[in-house]
């Protein structure tokens, strides 16, 4: 960071004798078009300074770190306006051409260097040979309006170069050090150089056999102030750039120790371009192959009359580059000339696998049918979380995904009780008998429900169950207390058992039906779904087959006397059902009708579950997407088997990686991260694919998955939020509702298989591949990076074309969201932060920003060439992409 020192333009004019000269670049290298000058400014407060470019591996590509000074604060008193800094990120998606504002890095310092009243200075970033970045940063404690005050530097780590953890204090020459530079030397040691402010602002250093201890050595260059020093190899020799502030100085040496000064000095001269025109300041150099390009900034405003100034254009400053020749044994530049810059990526030896490549193609003239947006099904066992507080925030969610056409289904919601929840129960209180028998209904809970539900843009759909206390057949034990490690089968109570009359039964649903027609009007209540009890083939029904068949048919007679029009179905087993099934399909379609003597039961939809087999096996979980899809793929044969059924919408009523969203165990610790993510992302098109291919008419894909109210934050239960807090997996359904318009043909190199995931799940080469759509004005893509296994494993590559894209779209807006351990994900935010029980209020607020769906990278504008276009990016492992392409009529 610079203590600002203001040329006259007396200095300058004398220092014009300085020589630089254009290089030729080298034919094919460099790209067709120039850097543009300036070459970025911070949006937020235009005064981004002190530029180090780095490659970033995980995104695969160049970031720039810069100080981020507050030029536009034009009331700040004094010099308060280059304190209170953040560390600026941007990033080039061209090879260092442009470059896109991502926002400020996240460092965790300690208290006592100022909290939010810290100033962050002059970073400098290198990654070691393990693959692990450093940073080390120059901190002033506090705001101030002189330049009186400490500055020390820190190092921090970071895994990603997004989040920083404060590692130590470096114990140098004096109180007031700045601007550190860091280079590795041969013998595999490191030296940093600094700005010691004490000593007339010169150059010392100090040496690391490991970055973490540090032997400071003293001066090395004093000859003049200078600062901001940038020490790299190039051309057989080691390079020191200073700025003095009437310029860069350069200084050569043979060992890094022993430094000789360059006879002039570098930008010296004001260039011609736009925000050139004054001296450069604080370099960064990037060596790329043979060639190296000098990073530096500029004070535009600095100039002629109004150079000594203090005001906006004074203070704003711009980040330029220009190349480096190495002529005479010295170094020149030309900053009038074209700068062709292309940064080659590095290589890293110790950062991981290197990404492997992925090639997708997408053909936009050949639109299929819409993409039906099966996903906007979801549920959970406790009914009466809908209304509490964390619940309704998380409904309102779910409703703004396409609102009025999201459905909510629940158990419970006939059991008896006062409404108290507790995991794997709810209940509303809806019926009681009199001491004569007479049935007494209470709709207050099951209206605060609905009407949460519509007042959130959700409808029901609607489980009839589960049996009232004075209706069961064996009413007692009634309420069970089941907890995570119990066992399952505890919670087969007397809600489970048939009912006592059968009449009263259909009473009660018709009563219930007539009570929600009067409540919400016929026309509202005709576009919800029916359907009696949960997987009546397994323990949650107490009864016989036949029992159960009889409990339908008097429940559903029951809503058509109510409703006519009302939209009927079932029968919701586990699994695919099998004989229960089957022969639940034979009674509704041709045997006789318990309630009505006639033959047959209305069957407007038919509904079976799916859930997956996740393992701990070796220290990590693996899914079993397998398991999940050969379940639908078996219920879909079934059906096929009853040609009555042939255009009977079907809906997978429950349907998710495995079967119990209230359990706890290690197989499950999948939930929190972005293998819950991508597993949806991946498992949703191939259920589609399975409905293809066996011709069934798929309605809805329900998630059985919702929140748990008064838990612990991140508590391990299959759920989409958890204390408030958006999980990834929501983010995901946030893309599925942006799935608008005619599915496109994909091809991609490193799909899987549908048949390969059916036989043995993804457990050998990752599945990445993605579903596209389009509208009359955008293109959409969803991509996901999936593996069966919760382990690391390397990126993918991905190379995404589109051919024939329509007549008349010569430029497409290009946003691009994503899931990964750095985006949308408030459980990677929560784990950094120590995993807080219970969260602060300033913790909350930060772990919402952190669950958002973000942007992968800024919004950006990419022409069109002979109706195509082309897009690279990283997709790391676990992580999904939603990209739009938009046409801009501009």
């Amino acid at each position: 960071m610079k203590t600002p020192r203001i040329p006259t333009l007396g200095t300058l004019t004398l220092l014009a004798w300085v020589s630089c000269i254009h290089p030729i670049p080298a034919t094919g290298a460099p790209g067709p078009q120039p850097a543009p000058k300036p070459l970025y400014r911070d949006p937020v407060h235009d005064g981004a300074a002190d530029p180090v470019v780095i490659w970033n591996p995980h995104r695969q590509r160049w970031w720039m770190f810069y100080t981020n000074r507050r030029a536009n604060a034009t009331n700040a008193p004094g010099v308060s306006w280059v304190h209170g800094t953040r560390i600026g990120i941007a990033e080039s998606p061209d090879r260092g051409r442009t470059w896109l504002h991502l926002g400020t890095a996240d460092i965790d310092l300690p208290p006592e260097f100022g909290e939010d009243q810290v100033t962050h200075w002059a970073p400098e970033v290198i990654t070691d040979p393990d693959g692990l970045h450093h940073m080390f940063l120059t901190v002033v404690p506090g705001i101030f309006t002189d330049w009186n005050h400490p500055r020390d530097i820190v190092h921090l780590t970071s895994t990603n170069l997004r989040h920083w953890r404060f590692l130590q204090k470096l114990r140098l020459a004096s109180d007031r050090v700045i601007d550190a530079c860091i280079l590795r030397l041969p013998d595999g040691t490191w030296r940093l150089w600094y700005n010691n402010e004490r000593d007339r602002k010169s150059i010392y250093y100090a040496d690391s056999p490991d970055l973490r201890s540090w032997t400071d050595r003293g001066k090395t260059v004093g000859d003049q102030p200078g600062e901001g020093p940038k020490v790299f190899f190039w051309q057989n020799h080691y390079w020191m750039i200073t700025d003095v502030w009437r310029g860069l100085a350069v200084y050569k040496s043979t060992n890094a120790l022993h430094w000789t000064r360059q006879p002039h000095d570098l930008l010296a001269e004001p260039g011609q371009g736009p925000d050139d025109g004054v001296v450069g300041q604080h370099p960064d150099v990037v060596v790329s192959g043979n060639r190296a390009f000098l990073f530096y900034f500029t004070h535009p405003g600095r100039r002629g009359p109004d150079a000594q100034k203090d005001g906006y254009e004074q203070r704003r400053s711009s980040i330029q580059v220009v190349e480096l020749a190495y002529t005479n044994g010295w170094l020149h530049c030309d900053r009038d000339a074209p700068t062709f810059i292309e940064l080659l990526p590095p290589a890293a030896p110790g950062a991981g696998p290197a990404p492997f490549p992925v090639h997708l193609h997408i053909n936009a003239a050949q639109p299929g049918p819409p993409w039906p947006p099966v996903w906007r099904f979801f549920g959970c066992d406790e009914p009466n979380y809908a209304y509490m507080p964390n619940g309704q925030k998380l409904m309102r969610q779910l409703g703004a995904l396409r609102p009025d056409q999201v459905f909510f289904r629940t158990h419970n919601l006939l059991n008896s009780g006062d409404g108290t929840p507790a995991l794997k129960w709810g209940s509303t209180g809806v019926y009681r008998e009199d001491e004569q028998g007479r049935p007494i209904y209470d709709w207050t809970i099951l209206d605060r429900i609905f009407d949460t539900y519509r007042a959130c843009r959700v409808r029901p759909y609607v489980e009839i169950g589960f049996m009232p206390r004075d209706l069961s057949t064996r009413p007692d034990p009634y309420q069970h207390n089941w907890h995570p490690g119990a066992p399952y089968e505890a919670i087969y109570t007397g809600w489970a058992h048939p009912p006592r009359d059968y009449g009263k039964w259909a009473d009660l649903v018709y009563a219930w039906v007539q009570h929600c027609i009067e409540r919400y009007g016929r026309a509202e209540v005709e576009q919800w779904y029916w359907q009696v009890w949960n997987e009546p083939n397994i323990g949650y029904w107490q009864g016989t087959r036949d029992e159960f068949l009889r409990l339908h048919d008097f429940a559903i007679h029951a809503v058509r006397r109510a409703l006519p029009t009302a939209r009927v179905g079932g029968p919701d087993v586990a699994g695919s059902g099998g004989r229960f099934m089957e022969a639940f399909l034979v009674h509704c379609l041709r045997g006789t009708n318990h309630a009505t003597g006639r033959r047959g039961t209305p069957l407007d939809f038919v509904s079976f579950h799916a859930k997956g087999a996740p393992v701990f096996t070796n220290g990590h979980v693996r899914m079993g997407l397998h398991v999940h899809l050969r379940t639908i793929r078996d219920g879909f044969r079934l059906l096929n088997r009853f040609p009555e059924l042939r255009d009977t919408p079907v809906i997978l009523g429950e349907s998710d990686p495995e079967g119990c969203a209230a359990c706890q165990g290690p197989q499950l610790g999948y939930r929190n991260g972005t293998l819950y993510a991508s597993y949806t992302a991946a498992s949703f098109p191939r259920i589609l694919e399975l409905a293809r291919r066996h011709q069934i008419r798929l309605e809805g894909v329900l998630t059985w998955a919702f929140t748990f109210e008064n838990q612990p934050p991140f508590a391990g239960f299959r759920q989409l939020a958890t204390d408030g807090i958006d999980l990834p997996v929501l983010n995901v359904f946030r893309m599925f509702s942006r799935m608008d318009g005619a599915e496109l043909p994909v091809t991609s190199t490193a799909a899987a298989p549908l048949d390969d995931i059916l036989e043995h799940g993804v457990r050998n080469e990752p599945d990445v591949a993605a579903v596209a759509t389009l509208t009359t004005n955008a293109l959409h893509v969803l991509l996901w990076h999936y593996h069966d296994d919760d382990l690391p494993g390397p990126s993918a590559h991905v190379h995404l074309t589109f051919r024939d894209l329509p007549e008349g779209w010569h430029q497409l807006r290009l946003t691009h969201l994503r899931i990964d351990h750095d985006h949308s994900n408030a459980y990677t935010e929560w784990l950094r932060m120590g995993q807080p029980n219970p969260i602060t209020p300033e913790q909350r607020a930060r772990l919402e920003a952190a669950s958002a769906l973000s942007e992968y990278e800024p919004a950006r504008t990419l022409p069109v060439h002979q109706r195509q276009i082309s897009i690279d990016f990283i997709l790391p492992r676990q992580g999904v992409s939603f990209l739009t392409l938009s046409n801009d009529h501009s």
